[in-house]
């Protein structure tokens, strides 16, 4: 029976070595390989909220950063503004009149670790709380504000909603009212309403007019009165617009009861036909004949 040799104890200790070796690289090239996977890289509109055995240690980002690999995790935080369509939702306005609308909302997160750390997901909290907001702003106003005053309707639902919002770390930036649906009898009947508004606004204009008209022409009677050759002046000047045009006839009416300023027209009539049969009596001068 053979016996096998026995390995020298140097040799036995060697070897020992070499194994212990080994599992250390590879424990060292595990633990290297673990730690890359730290390395964290963000773009820069972003934001990371780092939890480190469940607390809050900070923000990190943009740009590249390191955590603890089963230690530390990581939330990333989009910090650009953010726009949330609110649907349409149908909203009775304080007279009574039912309307369908829907509005747009932006928001941008100022505070990255207020926003996961004291709101579930913040922008279906800001939705809900945008919805409750625009109820209650509509219900306590006339659909005619609704209509023509978007802009006072849209500030009272961004004050109602950012009072709460800067609480969770969020900034509204604005919200906007994009379409009023109301029935189509309501819409015939705010046509009717406009269109006789209207009316009456310019029968009130035209009454106006009139009335002040009728000042001015009693404030021209009374100064007539007191001084009729004002009525005379004025004659003339129609006769004088009359005689700048291609008339064949002018007629003047000399019938006056006013003393002098009578007899002055009868002076000026004579005058008139004085110088008429004067420039009759003048012969123009015989034309030309050809070739002489």
């Amino acid at each position: 029976m053979r016996v096998g040799k026995k390995i020298p104890l140097r040799r036995r200790k060697m070897q020992g070595i070499s194994i212990f070796g080994t599992v250390l690289g590879v424990i060292f090239a595990i633990l290297f390989l673990v730690s890359l996977t730290g390395i964290r890289m963000i773009q820069e509109y972003q934001k990371a909220v780092i939890f480190r055995l469940g607390r809050c240690v900070g923000a990190k980002g943009p740009g590249l950063f390191y955590i603890i690999p089963f230690i530390d995790r990581c939330v990333v935080v989009d910090m650009r503004v953010t726009k949330i369509l609110i649907e349409k939702q149908e909203v009775l306005t304080k007279d009574k009149v039912s309307a369908k609308i829907d509005a747009v909302e932006f928001l941008r997160v100022i505070k990255p670790e207020d926003s996961i750390i004291k709101v579930d997901n913040f922008l279906a909290a800001v939705h809900q709380l945008a919805l409750s907001a625009l109820r209650d702003v509509v219900g306590r106003h006339d659909l005619s504000d609704v209509l023509s005053d978007r802009d006072t309707i849209n500030k009272e639902i961004q004050k109602h909603v950012e009072k709460m919002a800067l609480e969770w770390g969020i900034e509204i930036k604005g919200i906007e009212i994009k379409d009023v649906e109301i029935p189509d009898n309501f819409k015939r009947a705010m046509a009717a309403k406009a269109e006789a508004k209207q009316e009456a606004e310019a029968r009130e204009i035209k009454a106006n007019a009139e009335l002040t008209a009728t000042k001015v022409l009693s404030e021209v009677a009374a100064l007539i009165r007191d001084n009729p050759f004002i009525l005379e002046l004025r004659k003339l000047q129609a006769y004088e617009k009359i005689g700048t045009e291609q008339n064949t006839m002018i007629m003047v009416d000399l019938n006056n009861n006013s003393g002098s300023t009578g007899s002055g027209l009868t002076a000026l009539a004579a005058a008139l036909a004085e110088v008429r049969s004067k420039l009759a009596s003048v012969q123009p001068p015989a034309p030309k004949t050809a070739g002489k």
